[in-house]
């Protein structure tokens, strides 16, 4: 199967034309012409990634975050980034990536993380519309839902109380907003959409302070965390498309900031 037919399937789940302007989705690195029999996915393409592709014979690599976000003057197989791409190259490995329109998309990130919460009457939130905004089928207090997440997320998540003097027990959640990644931009959005806690990846002290003063309490539960469980369901995706290939999940990402 050719890279182009890959790539059609991928453009038809996330257009590239979602993408915000700062992002670099699409065809990072294209190979060298072989037909793609396997494709592995992860969401970075860190070095351990590339070996892993390059050891397993894998002709291409799927990612959710791009590989390359600024220009490069010289490709230098000790450094960060170009140590990369030159396991790419000398090996032969295509590299794509779909990154902000797969947050945007239906059926991408946000959408699968309220289909994990099993939200109802979702609404899609922000002045981009990323984020997403639901009711829980039944209420539970913060603390339940912080243990609920971290089940969920496989995480150790961090919360920030809306009123720091209550105890999480006593708060109770019903109306739940998601935004994997780095959500804090939408504090004021889930507000808003009269969210009463915020889930997302990683968010500044600074928007946490304004969350707090809204009213709004946050979940705060990894960047990986609340992106990787896109995956699974986009080789779902990909393999319905029917095009001969097969498809892994990376074996040897792991969360790269973890709790002890």
């Amino acid at each position: 199967m050719k890279c182009e037919s890959i790539i059609e399937v991928m453009n038809k789940i996330a257009p590239q034309e979602l993408a915000a302007d700062f992002d670099n989705p699409g065809l990072l690195v294209d190979g060298d012409g072989r037909d793609i029999k396997r494709v592995l996915v992860a969401l970075d393409c860190t070095d351990k990634v590339a070996e892993e592709a390059a050891s397993g014979g894998f002709d291409m690599i799927i990612t959710h975050h791009p590989l390359l976000f600024h220009p490069v003057k010289q490709v230098i197989s000790t450094r960060s980034v170009t140590s990369v791409l030159h396991t790419l190259i000398k090996n032969g490995i295509a590299l794509f990536c779909a990154h902000t329109n797969l947050d945007i998309a239906d059926g991408g990130v946000n959408d699968v993380l309220a289909e994990l919460y099993n939200l109802k009457n979702c609404v899609k939130v922000g002045p981009d519309y990323y984020g997403r905004v639901g009711d829980l089928s039944t209420p539970m207090s913060l603390l339940d839902f912080v243990h609920l997440t971290n089940r969920l997320l496989n995480t150790h998540a961090r919360c920030a109380a809306a009123h720091y003097r209550d105890d999480p027990e006593n708060i109770m959640i019903r109306r739940v907003g998601v935004l994997g990644g780095a959500g804090g931009d939408d504090v004021e959005a889930m507000v808003s959409c009269g969210a009463d806690v915020f889930v997302t990846g990683e968010i500044k002290h600074s928007r946490a302070i304004d969350a707090q003063h809204y009213g709004l309490n946050v979940v705060e539960a990894g960047h990986y965390e609340t992106e990787r469980v896109v995956l699974p369901v986009l080789i779902s995706y990909l393999q319905n498309a029917n095009l001969d290939v097969k498809y892994n999940l990376s074996d040897c990402e792991k969360g790269y900031l973890r709790t002890f």
